[in-house]
């Protein structure tokens, strides 16, 4: 199968870019989603501590995948709900999109959740599916714009906790210099 482009070209955190750039085939993102899904599968749903402890490991040990389909992989393990059929149409529909900002791509993602309720549920109407895409939309862009205030307000503590710092050393290096005269 001929390789689709997997990751986002750049990614906008705040005033951040992150690039990357991988080709994978679909094949083998599959077949990565259904790992991580079999892994997911041994964990206790309603064990928030090991759904969160499974979440920090299934994320640190498929970075490349947790980078271009968090949503997907936080549904996959959060739910427990997963199948390659809808995942791989997913797969290319994602591959063929490009992104100007983090928003994009969480809309995007949603696709998958959408993708994977028609599959369960082939009668679904547009209606609702159209209904369900917006729920989840928003749900995620909500998560997402506190977490973007939060980094933007972590970011801005930094900054001061950084410039006080200098500040210090630039007077502690004045004073010893002084003490020295």
């Amino acid at each position: 199968m001929e390789p689709v482009r997997t990751e986002v070209a750049e990614v906008c955190v705040g005033s951040d870019k992150i690039s990357t750039r991988r080709n994978v085939s679909a094949d083998e993102i599959v077949g990565e989603a259904i790992a991580i899904y079999n892994e997911a599968r041994a964990v206790n749903p309603l064990d928030k501590t090991a759904v969160d402890n499974a979440y920090n490991r299934l994320k640190d040990k498929y970075k490349d995948f947790a980078y271009t389909y968090p949503i997907v992989l936080h549904w996959i393990i959060t739910t427990r709900q997963f199948h390659p059929e809808p995942f791989r149409r997913f797969v290319l529909y994602y591959a063929k999109l490009m992104f100007k900002n983090r928003e994009e791509s969480i809309k995007a993602q949603i696709k998958y959740i959408i993708f994977f309720y028609q599959f369960i549920h082939p009668e679904a109407d547009r209606k609702t599916l159209k209904k369900m895409k917006k729920e989840y939309v928003d749900a995620y862009l909500e998560t997402h714009k506190k977490f973007m205030s939060e980094y933007e307000s972590i970011k801005d503590e930094l900054k001061k906790v950084e410039e006080n710092n200098d500040k210090n050393r630039r007077d502690e290096i004045y004073n010893y210099l002084k003490g020295r005269n």
